[in-house]
């Protein structure tokens, strides 16, 4: 049934219209055939304080030669009325590792209602088994964002972010900025740069150190006399 092959109707870009690198994630269930087997969990939180939060989840999934189990903690704090930090770790025990594996995550928020930004980090040992967690076992991300605005008719957002693979210290790091810019009530436009350089020591030497920029443009226009148009 599964040919280990996956064709799509169209070209798949790289990235979107706002300048995105686009990525495929794919996953699938069997209702029928194999084993049937349990998975059983749990998960709750506590309010401490008004502004503290603390919770806990564990995960038993008893599928034949996969045998799962998933621990997890997570702490939120509310720090003033505009931001709040986030804690979070989990640890896995599979069958298919030797070890147990361990990951953990921070984030924070600043949100006053003209400027928003977003800190992260996040990392996840080798023998990290958990395929929905979004991070991926023996990586480092790190990232921050910021936008807001510069003026009533002025849009700034700034991102950047600093991943690595500490299996083979391959890294990535990008930076992109974009300023929209209003223009009467139908017209906005939108410009913007990516740098990204990428470092690759698995691979020859004249190769393994890539930097590429990238500029955005974008012209939107909105017709009064046509709302459901742009």
């Amino acid at each position: 049934v599964f040919a280990n092959t996956l064709t799509f109707a169209e070209t798949i870009p790289s990235f979107d219209a706002e300048g995105n690198p686009l990525v495929i994630r794919i996953s699938y269930e069997v209702d029928e055939g194999g084993q049937a087997f349990w998975v059983v969990g749990f998960d709750g939180d506590v309010q401490i304080t008004e502004k503290l939060l603390v919770g806990v989840g564990m995960v038993f999934d008893q599928e034949p030669n996969k045998q799962r189990n998933l621990f997890s903690a997570h702490l939120g704090a509310k720090l003033t009325d505009q931001s709040q930090l986030v804690l979070e770790a989990a640890q896995t025990n599979s069958a298919l590792q030797d070890k147990a594996g361990h990951a953990v995550r921070a984030e924070y928020r600043y949100d006053d209602k003209t400027w928003k930004s977003r800190i992260f980090a996040q990392y996840a040992t080798h023998s990290f088994d958990n395929p929905n967690a979004g991070v991926t076992a023996d990586k480092l991300d790190m990232g921050a964002q910021l936008s807001g605005a510069i003026s009533p008719t002025t849009q700034l957002s700034v991102e950047a972010s600093h991943s690595q693979d500490k299996k083979t210290d391959a890294q990535q790091q990008q930076l992109f900025v974009t300023v929209d810019q209003k223009i009467g009530e139908s017209v906005n436009v939108r410009a913007g740069v990516r740098y990204q350089q990428d470092k690759d020591p698995t691979t020859s030497s004249a190769l393994n150190d890539k930097n590429t920029t990238s500029l955005l443009a974008k012209f939107t226009y909105q017709p009064k006399w046509l709302p459901q148009a742009n």
